[in-house]
């Protein structure tokens, strides 16, 4: 397993996927959300930089796949940009911790 900072190219939100460039691999780190850590849930926003730990395990197009995706800065929120004429929306759910029921 191999270790290095990259760049976010891509992210499907629907599908919960994207590709990492790192200078170690041709094409890109595919990375699914469950692979992802430091957020709620397991989303990148493309242009951030993450820390990616792979295996040399093909997921076409890419020739390898993230084990780990580490988001190194701050908790970005996820606003996905629609394509034209469709529709998108945005929820947000916070916890009440101070709740005791």
């Amino acid at each position: 397993m191999t270790a290095q900072r990259g760049t976010v190219r891509t992210w499907n939100v629907d599908d919960g996927e994207g590709v990492v460039d790192v200078d170690a691999v041709d094409g890109g780190v595919w990375v699914h959300f469950s692979a992802i850590e430091g957020r709620p849930f397991g989303y990148l926003v493309v242009g951030e930089p993450v820390t990616v730990e792979w295996q040399d395990i093909p997921h076409p197009p890419c020739v390898a796949e993230a084990t780990r995706a580490v988001v190194d800065g701050p908790h970005t929120p996820l606003v996905a940009e629609p394509e034209d004429g469709v529709l998108n929306s945005v929820l947000t759910i916070r916890w009440d911790a101070d709740r005791s029921e």
